[in-house]
């Protein structure tokens, strides 16, 4: 099942989205480097990350190896005291969404719960794949006339 990875330094916003009371679990992350082990556990996993202002250029890097490395995670930007510009260049880096408060959030509600939709089980191997389509498997079971 897929998680929510909240990585910001105080837990505000963790637990504005454990009030929303999603199915998945909520992980809690304080650095982008805790961050990037939690995704690499979770591949599916929807990431909330704060934007520090003071520290945009390492949040972009960081943001960069996510899409190139994890692209099975959505980026989503927490930056309630950015302008309009900053949440156009986040989304050009590659977050989903650009949430800038505890409105937007709850508004965001189907986007979150329609990515990680996506993720609920683990996707089946080749072999696997290969063997739950074979023709007698469906004949053993009464599919096939």
């Amino acid at each position: 099942m897929s998680v929510i990875v909240v990585c910001e330094k105080n837990g505000q916003w963790a637990r504005q989205f454990g009030r929303l009371k999603f199915s998945q679990r909520i992980i809690e992350t304080r650095s982008l480097e805790d961050c990037v082990h939690t995704i690499q556990k979770h591949p599916g996993c929807l990431v909330a990350v704060e934007v520090q202002p003071r520290a945009f250029r390492r949040l972009a890097d960081w943001m960069w190896y996510v899409r190139e490395h994890q692209p099975r995670a959505a980026v989503i930007a927490i930056a309630p005291h950015v302008d309009d510009e900053v949440g156009w260049c986040l989304r050009q880096l590659g977050a989903v969404h650009v949430i800038n408060s505890t409105l937007d959030l709850r508004q965001s509600r189907r986007l979150i719960e329609r990515h990680l939709s996506r993720f609920r089980e683990l996707p089946l191997s080749l072999e696997e794949r290969i063997w739950n389509n074979l023709p007698w498997r469906a004949a053993r079971a009464g599919d096939i006339s």
